[in-house]
């Protein structure tokens, strides 16, 4: 990593680059990280798919899953209130499986 990269990380970091748009954002870290220029019109690595996935799969639920005590409620709330269900499972499992699990039961 070079000298600018450091910096640049650090000072994004810190919430001072909040000002910029996200995807110069994304193609200066990748460049940093990777060493190579951010492809977001044809990824084709699955490093780029995620960057691409950054800028453009914006749910509001995103938000909702990352926080632990709001994502209980949101699986409470998808499993129908199921509490002792949920307290059966795994709090540190991937929400997918839990969506998935819902859908299993949901069918059945």
């Amino acid at each position: 990593m070079n000298i600018f990269f450091r910096i640049f990380d650090k000072i994004g970091r810190m919430g001072m680059l909040d000002w910029m748009p996200d995807k110069q954002y994304l193609s200066v870290m990748y460049r940093g990280l990777m060493g190579k220029k951010l492809n977001v019109i044809k990824p084709a690595t699955f490093n780029e798919k995620i960057q691409w996935l950054k800028l453009h799969d914006r749910k509001p639920e995103y938000t909702t899953m990352v926080d632990k005590y709001t994502v209980k409620k949101y699986v409470e709330q998808i499993l129908g209130g199921a509490s002792t269900l949920f307290q059966h499972l795994v709090f540190g499992m991937n929400l997918m499986i839990l969506i998935s699990l819902h859908y299993q039961i949901a069918l059945c």
